[in-house]
């Protein structure tokens, strides 16, 4: 059973710090003026490796040595936000892969809160493309007024059904998507207390 897991999980590991990799560079002020104990806050939040710290020596070469122990220190109390189910579920509703950083890494409850938060964001990003589509359809019309019949009075002069005002095609997917996004909106799902009772 671990063996499946770790197979399965084993992508996701590698995305994850792939994804934790990603950094803009740190200025000459910034380097000087670092919290470094905040910063390794905010990389254990995130979920960052303790390689990552190399990436703040080789920016701030020649100003100012970022100090280690307490970047470290920082990014230990991080990581006790984001080893839970709650903080593997936060990444993935910002985007960010379970990084398999935390004490037990191919922790199954936390690799399911993860993939529950990505499913959302996932399901979120859909939802506000076809509500783009559904705007550019309908360019004299404002999204968010509700889900259902809230084009008709609009009118469209283009595209497949001009002059329907909607396109019942985004509509539906639309509609279906409100509705299935609903159990992913927070941690644990609603009605469960435990994802497979581990």
């Amino acid at each position: 059973m671990r063996r499946a897991v770790f197979v399965l999980c084993a992508p996701l590991f590698l995305l994850g710090l792939l994804t934790a990799c990603a950094s803009t560079t740190l200025t000459v002020e910034e380097c000087r003026a670092a919290d470094w104990r905040a910063t390794g806050v905010e990389d254990g939040r995130s979920g960052r490796a303790a390689a990552y710290f190399a990436r703040y020596v080789e920016e701030c070469q020649g100003q100012g040595a970022p100090d280690r122990s307490v970047w470290a220190a920082g990014r230990e109390e991080g990581l006790l936000f984001y080893c839970t189910p709650a903080g593997a579920y936060a990444a993935g509703r910002e985007g960010r892969v379970y990084a398999g950083v935390c004490p037990d890494p191919i922790h199954p409850d936390l690799l399911a809160a993860n993939d529950h938060g990505l499913t959302w964001r996932r399901m979120r990003q859909r939802i506000s493309d076809l509500e783009r589509l559904e705007t550019s359809f309908n360019p004299g019309c404002a999204t968010g007024l509700g889900a259902i019949g809230r084009f008709r009075n609009c009118r469209s002069g283009a595209g497949l059904y001009a002059g329907a005002g909607w396109d019942p095609r985004i509509q539906a997917e639309l509609r279906r998507l409100r509705r299935e996004i609903a159990p992913f909106t927070t941690w644990p799902p609603p009605g469960d207390e435990m994802i497979g009772g581990i």
